[in-house]
């Protein structure tokens, strides 16, 4: 099966939104909608520190009844994000994202640089294009 052997970095997104950590909430949330993207990387000094999902409003934001006008995005992301390589295979980036129950993984280089991501959708697109192809 092809998609065993396709690595993550033939099918990533080079353009990756990121934001620093004193962003606020209500700003980041106002770029997701907008961006009609689903997650931002938390980033300083071309380090991740975190993501932020539409997960996270829900779960952290609203929930928590946190004040997204004032409060930085630094406050609610997700910390220790699971990261992949370019190099890794799209079967076992796909398994990394079910077991961890994560929709985007951040893609890095050999230092750790970001230089990319891709999402479950992604993941399994190249998955079902095989299985099922149209």
């Amino acid at each position: 099966m092809k998609f065993k052997s396709q690595k993550v970095g033939e099918i990533m997104r080079k353009l990756v939104e990121t934001t620093s950590p004193n962003t606020s909430i209500l700003k980041v949330v106002k770029l997701l909608r907008d961006k009609k993207i689903g997650s931002f990387l938390i980033v300083e000094n071309s380090k991740i520190l975190g993501i932020f999902t539409e997960r996270d409003v829900a779960y952290r934001v609203v929930a928590d009844e946190i004040d997204y006008r004032t409060v930085p995005v630094s406050e609610v992301m997700t910390r220790n994000v699971v990261t992949v390589r370019e190099s890794t295979s799209i079967e076992e980036a796909y398994m990394i994202a079910a077991l961890r129950n994560i929709r985007h993984l951040p893609v890095v280089d050999n230092a750790n640089r970001l230089i990319g991501i891709v999402g479950t959708k992604d993941l399994l697109a190249q998955v079902l294009e095989e299985v099922l192809p149209i």
